[in-house]
């Protein structure tokens, strides 16, 4: 309910490129953008060969394009006639709906793990208003269609570990990984980290299954690539197309002209102004978790692969990434890797006596923070976040 009051109706900077890319797939059948109406209003822009495209990955405004092609047909309307009827719709498709997803998997994946029942309820509503994606879910963005991919991937090999699940839950696991690979380069290392327990752990014929199933929409993402531009390299890859006469890259503002040393970065990306630990702390709990059950079950366990594509997928971002990603609530490049750690918090819960007055405020204070980082991320998640306003009058965050 929350999320479907507060669905966005307006294209912001941060959205505008994928939103050219649909226009232009369906008004002009190309993937060129020069001619949309969100052109010129796009920083999220590289020219190649005398042509504008979105940075973007492809696959997230391809699917986006299905979708606004079958609104165009059914309303006759389009961005040009009707833009908040447009935006709202391919937000529902595409924020409303995976937010549901996302809730319904990361229950099931409660029941699955037999999560007992008051530790279960209370962590689904711990995820349900801890999590940041809470706002995301409100707009246009890779991000939580991302998240469920990669949750749903470790849902339904955790199902076919507890041997529960046959060849047909890998093969769809290996899938949507794939799918999140391919929405969102943040979630390649956990595919990859997959893959690698696949191989470690399952029969071949059961490994190749999920590789196979795995490859089919990365090649498909590389199609479109390759279809848009010539080239398999993927846009955002290509550094040199972000500098042109007039682009906003080669000369960026505020938060997008920082270039913090990397261990700066680091700190921030974890416990400041963009803190993956301090702008939702009830991770604390469940990154521990994670840690704890990574050692005690091996090297070749479900548990310590993802440990791994998580940490993997952290480096990425903090080696390959200098602006925190722009003017946005919390480390946003992290955001697919959090449901993985609610469901870590609700491992926490079950093996601990939640009546102790001491966890009980621990847990209370952890939860009211995370909560209200995404309360001010729902209110719009492309905004200079509370958390980062605070720190910045006491002078621990740039003033940008």
């Amino acid at each position: 309910m929350l999320v479907a009051i507060n669905l966005q109706s307006e294209v912001g900077q941060s959205v505008a490129s994928r939103f050219a890319t649909i226009d232009s797939l369906v008004h002009r059948s190309t993937w060129r953008i020069d001619q949309s109406i969100f052109g010129d209003y796009s920083i999220d822009k590289v020219r190649i060969n005398e042509s504008f495209y979105s940075s973007k990955p492809p696959l997230l405004p391809a699917l986006g394009a299905l979708v606004y092609f079958s609104w165009h047909l059914v309303t006759g309307e389009s961005f040009a006639t009707q833009l908040s009827s447009a935006v709202v719709t391919l937000n529902v498709f595409f924020g409303l709906v995976p937010w549901i997803a996302i809730l319904l998997v990361f229950d099931r994946l409660l029941a699955l793990t037999r999560c007992p029942e008051d530790p279960h309820r209370l962590a689904l509503i711990c995820f349900a208003f801890g999590f940041l994606g809470l706002g995301y879910s409100t707009e246009f963005n890779n991000h939580i269609p991302g998240a469920l991919s990669l949750l749903g991937s470790f849902y339904l090999l955790k199902f076919y570990e507890l041997g529960q699940g046959g060849s047909v839950q890998v093969a769809v696991s290996g899938a949507l990984a794939g799918i999140s690979a391919s929405l969102d380069p943040s979630c390649l290392p956990f595919a990859v980290a997959l893959a690698t327990y696949t191989f470690l752990a399952l029969e071949r014929r059961t490994w190749l299954l999920f590789i196979l199933a795995l490859s089919i929409p990365l090649l498909i993402s590389l199609f479109l690539v390759y279809s848009s531009t010539g080239s398999p390299v993927p846009i955002y890859a290509r550094r040199d197309a972000y500098l042109f006469p007039g682009s906003y890259w080669s000369a960026p503002l505020g938060k997008d002209a920082l270039a913090d040393p990397k261990l700066l970065f680091l700190f921030h990306s974890i416990l400041g102004h963009h803190g993956y630990l301090s702008m939702t702390p009830i991770l604390f709990l469940g990154l521990y978790q994670h840690l704890q059950e990574a050692w005690c079950r091996g090297a070749r366990s479900l548990d310590a692969w993802l440990l791994i594509g998580f940490l993997t997928s952290f480096l990425f971002v903090s080696l390959f990434r200098t602006n925190y990603g722009g003017i946005c609530v919390g480390l946003r490049y992290l955001l697919i890797a959090m449901p993985i750690h609610f469901y870590y918090v609700s491992r926490w819960m079950a093996e601990r006596d939640l009546k102790s007055k001491s966890r009980l405020v621990i847990l209370v204070l952890l939860l009211v923070v995370s909560v209200l980082n995404a309360g001010n991320a729902l209110a719009y998640p492309s905004q200079q976040s509370a958390w980062f306003r605070i720190l910045e009058s006491i002078g621990l965050a740039p003033s940008v």
